[in-house]
């Protein structure tokens, strides 16, 4: 049941998919790069200031050639959509559903899991590969890996995903969080062998970036950011936080793990704040408040309980999954030191659905064992009818937003040819010509409602 329910899920978030168009801003101009490269791109995105990404293009100039120069768009999103199939079989794995109980507790989770708007990112932004659905994956893996009884080939795979994952980029290194972490709790499959050497690749990753390409790390104004209650226009940020940036670094890492816990701030900004203090108090700032509370709750009761047990270091398969979230969390927050968006949080969001999942499980176990304590069991009964009630709305939200996504991407490509040229991007060649043709076309001709015909009342749930 519990493989059903997430196939019915994933099935429902790739139709949505299929039916967005591949964006323009962060995809083909990165499309026409790989394109023009005269081998698979390796090289490309190393030892640029600020990153180290030679997986970025390589991956791009593949899925192009296997285009075949014309099905683009079903090239990329359908392996979009495999990405989105092997998130949620992963999430299956990870679970391990064995009971009644761990399947009404799953159940919950995968509404979280969608319902997150760290998840939003992953399903309809590509780049024009969604590197974050990718590290979100190679996290996954890991502990999934973490979890089996280990051998030779654990440690092997370990370290295979952990260069894949930091070659990909940067959030890739939270793989080595996720192996240290999930060692030190007690999981077996990869061993202290498997440990060290995905320590000593990290040391050797660390080593390339910093000192042999020298790439450093992004600075202050390469984008706008989100600030309180508004955002900071890109050539504003270096002017306001230059002569003490660490103050905009401890925002970012403290509202980035905010966003995850409590739903807010997003992309650094508290948008549902000023909008409470702007009276605009729709139902989805509720909706959002409820579900968040409810699901962080748990996980506070579960530490509450637990902590002394952690304490003395002894483990269950659920404090597992909660400090390899609590460690995924620290690490991802870490990474948006300079710059937070809720993207490059989501593989934070899949793992705190993960550790919803085992909150919930034990708090259901322990309530069943007294089932005298009527006035407490009605209470937890309520608290998560109220969640999961509200992480619904959220989820089925999420579909809202994609299709209000699709419309717009798709109205920007009947101006593509002007963008271009306010970018300084020529397609100059017959490839080149080719592939921003078939795009458009593939996104001009996709049926699509004008979002006008959507009800009303949707606005204010989802919005």
């Amino acid at each position: 049941m519990a493989w059903v329910a997430a196939a019915l899920m994933a099935a429902a978030v790739s139709f949505s998919l299929l039916r967005i168009p591949i964006q323009i801003p962060d995809s083909l101009v990165v499309m026409l790069q790989a394109q023009a490269a005269s081998s698979a791109a390796l090289t490309n995105f190393v030892g640029e200031q600020g990153f180290l990404r030679p997986v970025y293009m390589s991956q791009t100039r593949l899925l192009l050639d296997a285009a075949a120069g014309a099905r683009y768009f079903l090239v990329f999103r359908g392996f979009h959509v495999a990405l989105v199939a092997m998130l949620f079989i992963l999430f299956v794995m990870a679970a391990r559903v064995r009971t009644r109980t761990d399947l009404a507790a799953f159940a919950f989770a995968l509404v979280v899991l969608t319902g997150h708007h760290t998840f939003r990112g992953n399903v309809w932004e590509s780049y024009p590969v969604n590197h974050y659905l990718e590290i979100a994956i190679y996290c996954l893996a890991a502990f999934v890996i973490c979890q089996t009884r280990g051998g030779w080939w654990a440690d092997l795979l370990a370290l295979l995903l952990f260069v894949m994952a930091s070659f990909t980029i940067e959030s890739g290194l939270i793989v080595w969080v996720v192996v240290v972490v999930a060692r030190f709790t007690g999981l077996r499959g990869v061993s202290w062998r498997g440990v060290a050497l995905v320590s000593v690749a990290l040391a050797a990753y660390m080593y390339v970036r910093f000192a042999y390409y020298g790439s450093g790390t992004p600075t202050l104004d390469d984008r706008a950011i989100g600030f309180g209650l508004g955002r900071i226009d890109r050539g504003d940020v270096a002017a306001r936080f230059g002569d003490n940036p660490s103050v905009l670094y401890g925002y970012n890492v403290i509202t980035s793990m905010m966003s995850v816990l409590f739903s807010e701030p997003r992309g650094g900004t508290f948008e549902m704040t000023r909008r409470w203090l702007a009276g605009e108090a729709r139902p989805s700032v509720v909706v959002s408040a409820v579900s968040a509370l409810v699901a962080t709750g748990a996980l506070a009761w579960f530490g509450a309980v637990r902590f002394r047990a952690w304490l003395s270091r002894r483990f269950d398969s659920d404090d597992q999954v909660m400090l390899v979230f609590l460690g995924v969390t620290a690490a991802n927050a870490a990474i948006c030191y300079v710059y937070t968006k809720d993207e490059i949080m989501s593989t934070a969001g899949v793992f705190y659905a993960l550790a919803v999942f085992a909150s919930v499980r034990a708090a259901m176990t322990r309530f069943a064992l007294f089932p005298r304590r009527r006035l407490a069991s009605a209470m937890m009964v309520l608290l998560l009818f109220a969640g999961s009630a509200s992480w619904t709305i959220r989820s089925i939200g999420l579909h809202y937003h994609m299709y209000y996504s699709g419309y717009y991407l798709r109205n920007e490509w009947a101006s593509v040819d002007r963008w271009l040229v306010e970018q300084h991007v020529t397609p100059d060649t017959p490839d080149a010509v080719r592939l921003v043709a078939a795009l458009k076309t593939a996104a001009i001709e996709m049926p699509m409602l004008n979002p006008q015909f959507l009800p009303r009342w949707a606005e204010r749930w989802f919005a």
